[in-house]
C-alpha cells in the first residue's frame, strides 16, 4: 500500500502543478493579469489537505500500529471525504489569506463564492485538469468544460477552453527544481 500512496503523492503533485498552471492562464485570459501568480499559488495549494492526509495514512501504515488493510479504494475515499476541510483547516493554522483557504474549502463545493475569481479560475482549471486525468483519477472525457457555470462567470469562449486543455496537458513540462 506504500506503493499506491507513494504513486498518488506523484500524481498529486503533477496535478497541483497543472491546475494551477491553468488557473494563471485563465485568470490572465479572463482578463485579471493581476491575480496571475495569486491563482499560480491557489492552484497549486488547492489540494494540500489531499497531501497531508497521505501523509498521515503513510505514517500510520509504516507505524504498524494498525490492523486495518488500507486497500487503493479506500484511501481513496478517505482522501475524497475529507482532504477539502482538512486543507482548509491547514491554511488556517498556517495563516494563509482568507482567499486561499476559502479555495482548499470550497473547489468541489456545490455552493460557492462566485465572485471570488480564483476560486473560480481554479474550480474551472481543476475540472480541466479532471478530464484530462491530469488527477488522483483516470481521465473523464465526457466533462464539458465549455458547460460548466465557471466557464460563463469568467466570460470564456469554447476556443479558450480548447486552448486552456492543451496548457494543462503541456504543463507536466515544468520541473520545480
Amino acid at each position: 500500500s506504500n506503493e499506491t500512496l507513494n504513486r498518488m503523492m506523484q500524481s498529486l503533485w503533477g496535478h497541483a502543478l497543472a491546475c494551477a498552471v491553468g488557473a494563471k492562464w485563465l485568470t490572465r485570459k479572463a482578463g485579471y493579469p493581476g491575480m496571475a501568480a495569486e491563482a499560480f499559488m491557489g492552484g497549486l495549494m488547492h489540494d494540500i489537505g489531499s497531501l497531508a492526509l497521505l501523509k498521515v495514512l503513510d505514517d500510520i501504515i509504516k507505524s504498524n500500529q494498525t490492523s486495518v488493510f488500507f486497500t487503493d479504494q479506500l484511501i481513496n475515499e478517505i482522501v475524497d471525504a475529507m482532504h477539502a476541510e482538512v486543507g482548509f483547516k491547514l491554511m488556517q493554522t498556517w495563516n494563509f489569506p482568507d482567499f486561499y483557504c476559502d479555495i482548499a474549502k470550497s473547489h468541489h463545493s456545490e455552493q460557492y463564492d462566485q465572485s471570488n475569481m480564483l476560486l473560480v479560475a481554479v474550480r474551472l482549471s481543476n475540472q480541466a485538469c479532471r478530464k484530462l486525468g491530469r488527477s488522483l483519477k483516470p481521465a473523464d472525457p465526457s466533462l464539458t468544460i465549455f458547460s460548466a457555470p465557471e466557464a460563463h462567470i469568467l466570460g470564456l469562449k469554447e476556443i479558450a477552453l480548447a486552448e486552456l486543455e492543451i496548457i494543462i496537458e503541456d504543463a507536466d513540462g515544468i520541473s520545480v527544481a
